[in-house]
């Protein structure tokens, strides 16, 4: 727990310490949210309302129609594709089986931002869309821009077959670097006078979308 900037409670059950890092649930999708922001911030991507089209070829998916071909980066945030959901990517066995085609393959079932579809492979196109980007992993690209500036001790992010780090479930850190990200979002994305992230992209991000407990990713 932190409070005005210090850590007034750090407690944990032996024999684990809260320094010590391990895998977290779903935290790799406020991540790769986070990691948008910073590459919108630099450039890198115009806007949530960029086509993911830009950045994957839309000559190889299957299932194309003017829906598919309507998708943004917005509706990857909110997981409000239209795109059938699924989490069977993590069921591919075969390196040469592509998580990130596979997704991108999926039948439609809505019109984008109809409906709220929670799936972990909509925040792994998100990171496979930074990878694309920025030319490097979400992995790499966090590590410059978001856990150097915060000072993380020991960041695992694991990725898939082809080298595109999780966007969902893939990462593991400690209790105490994951209070730091809260703090950077507590603060509006400043963190120790550095805008790690743009504080108009902090509000956004968490402000309520087409569901009223979800935003991009939070």
């Amino acid at each position: 727990m932190i409070r005005n900037g210090y850590v007034v409670l750090d407690a944990s059950t032996f024999p684990f310490s809260t320094s010590q890092s391990h895998w977290m649930s779903g935290i790799a999708c406020s991540t790769v949210s986070t990691l948008a922001g910073i590459a919108i911030d630099q450039g890198y991507i115009e806007s949530v309302e960029q086509s993911i089209w830009d950045f994957f070829p839309k000559e190889t998916a299957a299932n194309m129609d003017a829906n598919k071909e309507a998708i943004t980066l917005a509706h990857l945030l909110t997981m409000t594709t239209g795109m059938n959901p699924t989490t069977d990517m993590y069921e591919l066995t075969a390196d040469d089986q592509s998580w990130v085609q596979f997704v991108l393959d999926q039948p439609m079932v809505f019109a984008p931002g109809e409906r709220i579809q929670f799936s972990d492979a909509f925040a792994h196109l998100v990171s496979a869309l930074i990878q694309q980007a920025t030319g490097m992993s979400a992995a790499e690209y966090a590590q410059q821009n978001l856990f150097e500036p915060l000072g993380f001790a020991d960041v695992t992010w694991w990725a898939d077959p082809q080298g595109v780090s999780q966007g969902c479930d893939g990462v593991a850190w400690s209790a105490s670097d994951l209070a730091k990200l809260g703090y950077l979002y507590l603060h509006h994305g400043e963190w120790d006078g550095q805008q790690v992230v743009s504080s108009g992209w902090v509000e956004t991000s968490t402000s309520p979308t087409v569901d009223p407990s979800v935003g991009y990713l939070w």
